[in-house]
């Protein structure tokens, strides 16, 4: 009974780690073959390294065999210059070179030509012209507008017994220029009446770079203002920093921190009635209060 309890044990082991070999093995089995084909090329066989190339593009294409996208990239770059290698006179190659360059940039949107000096310069300006004019579509000059909704994100058990504090919004954005974006917001409390607790802000954010589908981080400064049950207002400046990711499709996630937010407060009688929020007094009990901190994140559309 031991004996085949142990033949059982083993025969799973063996299975699992077959299996995770297998999942490796699919990166690692694309990988091979781009360096087999960078070799045919290397090697001047152009003709067997285009029938290679042509039967691994095929199968990638139809998803019987799995390529990341960089390995993906790596092979429609090489076979480009293969078609440049086997260019005639006339005007088809370029256009064959071109869309094969664009099925590169679009696999992957990070591929660079590590040794520019052993590329033909007509393949180099074409794919770095190539790039340049897909990336361009995505850019914040192209997609200036932006509209989605927002939430509070506070890691403090009021929330969970307090969901008003959540402060649900509407969110639009404006791209200036590829750097700055003039932001907006309006949130509402979960609870009637709606009026219990308005805030209202608008404010500039600038991006020191910015590149679709990958993470963008932003400085963020901006006026609040804010109406607590028809009798507090709040004039507020905000300095926040912002972290957004946006996918080719314009579907954006982002979240913001505030890192300091100084609050002018007007019409407050009773001191414990203020906001719920974490502060510090720095003139008066409920007069000009600092608190930091303060979160949010938003899932936004961009067009």
């Amino acid at each position: 009974m031991k004996a085949a309890l142990c033949a059982l044990l083993l025969a799973l082991t063996a299975l699992s780690a077959a299996a995770e070999e297998k999942e490796l093995s699919k990166s690692e089995q694309a990988k091979a073959r781009l360096e087999q084909a960078e070799s045919l090329y290397a090697d001047g066989a152009y003709e067997q390294c285009r029938e290679f190339l042509d039967n691994s593009i095929r199968q990638a294409e139809s998803r019987e065999v799995y390529f990341p996208g960089p390995v993906i990239a790596r092979m429609y770059l090489l076979r480009a210059l293969i078609a440049y290698a086997f260019r005639v006179e006339g005007e088809e190659y370029k256009a064959e070179i071109t869309s094969l360059l664009k099925r590169a940039v679009e696999s992957d949107l990070g591929l660079d030509i590590e040794d520019p000096a052993g590329y033909p310069p007509f393949i180099l300006e074409l794919f770095r012209s190539t790039q340049r004019e897909y990336l361009a579509r995505y850019t914040r000059r192209s997609r200036r507008f932006s509209v989605g909704i927002l939430g509070a994100l506070v890691i403090d058990s009021t929330v969970l017994s307090d969901p008003s504090l959540l402060q649900p919004g509407l969110l639009f954005c404006y791209n200036l220029s590829e750097s700055l974006s003039l932001t907006s917001s309006l949130r509402l409390p979960l609870s009637l009446p709606l009026w219990a607790s308005l805030r209202g802000q608008v404010g500039l954010a600038w991006y020191p770079s910015f590149r679709v589908e990958k993470l963008s981080t932003a400085v963020v400064s901006s006026y609040v203002f804010s109406l607590d049950d028809l009798s507090t207002y709040t004039h507020s400046f905000s300095l926040a920093g912002a972290g957004e990711y946006v996918f080719r499709s314009g579907l954006g996630f982002g979240a913001r921190a505030e890192l300091l937010r100084i609050d002018l407060i007007l019409g407050q009688a009773d001191t414990g009635d203020l906001p719920g929020y974490r502060s510090i007094s720095l003139l008066g009990e409920s007069f000009l209060r600092a608190t930091f901190a303060n979160s949010s994140f938003y899932i936004f559309y961009t067009f």
